[in-house]
């Protein structure tokens, strides 16, 4: 069996002390923008199960939102979530509607629209019950 990638290659594990080329990934939106395309940015989807935390998430919505003020027309909507949450930390609905509260917080304090992802009240509202009884996360 072979060993995985990062244990073969110690100086970098993926997950890990990454680096974010924030250049070409704006510069393709800001492309898609010209075409007239929407985009739908820091969603539970895409980046953010794709290894993006809430802090680097809170930065490229940052990032995106401050790009799309430079092109006429551009039309994005920025993910909030919980997944700044601990699940096994998170005691309450309200745990949840402040989580949300904060990332749409965030959205807005840099003049976004918000596209909500409700995973997070369903996890925290019906817990471990509900995944028993075979709803899928």
């Amino acid at each position: 069996m072979r060993q995985p990638m990062w244990s073969r290659a110690p100086s970098h594990h993926p997950w890990s002390g990454s680096t974010i080329d924030w250049e070409t990934p704006l510069a393709f939106r800001n492309h898609l923008w010209r075409l007239g395309l929407k985009i739908a940015e820091a969603t539970d989807t895409s980046q953010r199960g794709m290894g993006l935390d809430w802090c680097m998430a809170k930065e490229l919505i940052r990032r995106s939102l401050a790009e799309a003020k430079t092109v006429a027309g551009a039309d994005l909507a920025c993910g909030a979530g919980t997944d700044q949450l601990v699940t096994n930390e998170t005691r309450s609905l309200g745990d949840v509607v402040r989580a949300y509260e904060e990332q749409i917080g965030h959205v807005e304090a840099h003049g976004g629209r918000v596209m909500p992802a409700l995973g997070g009240i369903t996890e925290s509202a019906c817990g471990a019950r509900f995944r028993q009884r075979g709803c899928r996360k």
